[in-house]
């Protein structure tokens, strides 16, 4: 091939045709309905590899929110209400999608993970045509859509229904983004694309904090946006670091509405909601122990992206880092060191690397801890960042298409990647299904675990196995290390199992001791109150339940054991505003439900006794002491017809009914001529 002369008479050999990448335009001359086809290619996929998901129940911090007014609602104008609650405020839009599923599904969990499926669905079309704009060719933005989407890490996102605040974070985060106005248009135009960003980021940020990236996220891509124009050409990459000064000046005004955005954000979450444990600073209380964790956290972090086998969902047990001996903290400070170094030094030599390093570690850092916040790291921080690490791979595939000897070689490689993907998101999905199989995961992968621990022995306590679960409780007492939060709610339910089984003479001593320690031990004082109401000392169990309320005057069951034991000392119209505020709290626990119905049934509130028994009925079918009542008021209204319906259910739960002559039996003597 013949050198061609340019204007100054030196030489330039023009590149060989296979070393060239096709141009942006004989990608972007696809029909559009074809590319949305394509997009819906990873949706489907992601879809029949999640169906699993549908089977899941409520594992973990999910069965925590059925105990908050945040989202119990039977009534769908009762959604207003939400985000003004003073304990839903924080990340209310996750609030209100949980507010919607408890309408239409109560507590099946179907729905509620269908929800989660769906927005990760709609969340997969977005990812689609986010690489679509980086990479631009379909296949390569099909292969990373699927490349994040399918990666086993997410699905403490996808499947777990806590998970629903990344969901939405990162649905609303993607949609500001695409319809921002990156390219020139009229003024107008502009500002209507920007407006409708600003209402997907403040979407964003409501659901969860990490969304504050967004403005940075954009400017990025801004700077960035000429090299992958230049790249796609063979052209020479311009240097991004120039083009942010362009930005400065081209964007200033969108940009404040944006960055303004996120400050005004920053102070509502700092003066209205304050962050989680703002008494506490460092992780190990030292500065010094405190960054050497973060970058242990860091190398945790490589191994769950690479090498996503050991995934259990809770990290509460991840060991500080005190010493520079640990390999961890040189881990995490060679992955730190990649991420930064690799994303601002590779600027013009790899675009497309450095900006998914950069897109990483920005959408990292709120929660990096530079910012105490409780939970050290999670499976769910990698959610969003992680679409910047697929980016130089959904480059590598669209390099493919011009390396005929590679391209059938790297096409393999991903589709096996993927296969081997979707099948541990299978085997995950299976860790989700109940809480004492994501219980027994993490013991697992952490013998030693205090969390894991905790979560079975709450299982074993709601199924009644209270023997099984008052010997985890122990445990978790008898460890010297044990986080305060972690020691408290073992001793709280170690008590309520005594109480519960009627050990009252331990459940007092724990207490006894728990009050030396802390004279204001809210849940002590309540459940003392309780024993001594059952042991018949009715005013000294007053006394203790009314200083738990002065301390906790929020506290859904102490009203509602304040209330019951108002109504043993036989003061209904007091007990009647206690357990009120518990029943119009707690609508869908049928303990709650029934003493309201007692209550009503005590003051000969008949219409009323019947409806609220009849809504314990709803919630649990076979009540047996709603039951009993409704069939003792059936017996004094002379209804027979009521009375057999009622005995009909009751007798199975009362053997010793089996020879009595019932209602039933008149009905069918009546009828006889």
């Amino acid at each position: 091939m013949k050198a061609q002369k340019n204007r100054k008479g030196s030489t330039k050999t023009p590149k060989k045709p296979e070393e060239t990448v096709p141009s942006p335009s004989s990608e972007r001359s696809i029909r559009p309905w074809i590319v949305g086809l394509i997009a819906l290619i990873p949706v489907a996929i992601g879809i029949l590899v999640y169906r699993s998901a549908l089977k899941a129940g409520f594992v973990f911090d999910d069965s925590m929110f059925f105990g908050q007014w945040c989202w119990q609602i039977e009534e769908l104008n009762e959604l207003f209400k939400v985000a003004s609650t003073g304990a839903c405020a924080y990340r209310p839009i996750r609030y209100l999608s949980l507010a919607l599923d408890h309408a239409l599904w109560a507590r099946n969990p179907f729905g509620y993970h269908l929800t989660n499926l769906v927005i990760y669905a709609v969340t997969l079309y977005l990812v689609f045509f986010l690489f679509r704009k980086i990479v631009r060719h379909p296949l390569a933005a099909l292969a990373g859509t699927l490349l994040w989407g399918l990666h086993p890490v997410h699905t403490d996102v996808v499947t777990y229904i806590a998970g629903r605040r990344d969901l939405l974070f990162t649905l609303f985060f993607l949609a500001a983004f695409l319809v921002w106005p990156f390219s020139r248009q009229g003024w107008v135009k502009s500002a209507l694309r920007v407006l409708l960003s600003a209402g997907f980021f403040v979407l964003a940020f409501q659901s969860k904090e990490m969304a504050i990236t967004l403005p940075a996220v954009l400017v990025l891509y801004m700077a960035f946006q000429p090299s992958f124009e230049a790249a796609a050409q063979g052209a020479e990459i311009p240097s991004p670091v120039r083009r942010l000064f362009t930005l400065v000046r081209q964007y200033a005004l969108w940009l404040t509405v944006m960055f303004g955005l996120a400050f005004a954000f920053l102070l509502y979450r700092g003066l209205l909601h304050p962050a989680t444990n703002p008494n506490r600073r460092y992780w190990g209380e030292e500065l010094s122990i405190h960054i050497m964790t973060v970058l242990a956290a860091y190398s945790k972090h490589l191994e769950l992206i690479f090498f996503p086998i050991r995934l259990y969902g809770d990290y509460s047990d991840f060991p500080l880092a005190t010493s520079l001996a640990d390999w961890r903290v040189w881990a995490g400070l060679a992955f730190v060191a990649a991420i930064w170094g690799g994303g601002i030094g590779l600027v013009k030599r790899c675009p497309y690397l450095s900006f998914g390093l950069l897109w990483f570690g920005i959408t990292m850092l709120p929660v990096s801890q530079i910012i105490y916040h409780h939970e050290l790291l999670a499976e769910h921080y990698l959610y969003l960042p992680m679409v910047g690490l697929v980016v130089p791979l959904a480059r590598l595939v669209e390099r493919s298409v011009s390396w005929p000897r590679w391209q059938w070689v790297i096409s393999a490689a991903t589709v096996a990647v993927l296969v081997l993907f979707s099948i541990r998101i299978e085997g995950r999905n299976q860790e989700f299904r109940d809480e004492e199989a994501f219980g027994q995961a993490i013991m697992h992968h952490v013998p030693d675990t205090v969390r894991g621990r905790l979560i079975v022995a709450h299982m074993y306590q709601k199924q009644r196995r209270f023997e099984e679960a008052a010997e985890l409780f122990r445990w978790v007492l008898s460890r010297p290390e044990v986080q305060p939060r972690f020691r408290a709610s073992a001793l709280e339910n170690l008590i309520k199992v005594y109480a519960t089984t009627n050990e009252l003479e331990r459940a007092e001593q724990l207490i006894q001791a728990a009050l030396r320690r802390d004279p204001n031990y809210a849940l002590g004082l309540r459940v003392l109150g309780t024993i001594y109401a059952r042991r018949g000392e009715v005013e000294q169990g007053l006394e203790y339940l009314e200083r738990a309320l002065e301390i906790a005057p929020h506290d859904v069951e102490g009203h509602l054991h304040y209330g019951m034991t108002l109504m043993l000392a036989h003061r209904l119209d007091e007990a009647t505003e206690h357990i009120q505020f518990a029943a119009e709290r707690w609508r869908q626990n049928p303990y709650a439900q029934l003493q309201w119905a007692l209550l009503q049934f005590a003051k000969e509130n008949s219409e009323e006794a019947r409806r609220g028994f009849e809504r314990v009925l709803e919630l649990d079918p076979v009540n047996r002491s709603a039951l009993e009542h409704l069939f003792l008021m059936a017996r004094r209204a002379n209804d027979n017809e009521w009375a057999c319906e009622i005995f009909t259910r009751l007798q199975p739960l009362r053997p010793d009914l089996e020879n009595v002559r019932t209602p039933c039996d008149s009905l069918q003597s009546e009828a006889t001529p």
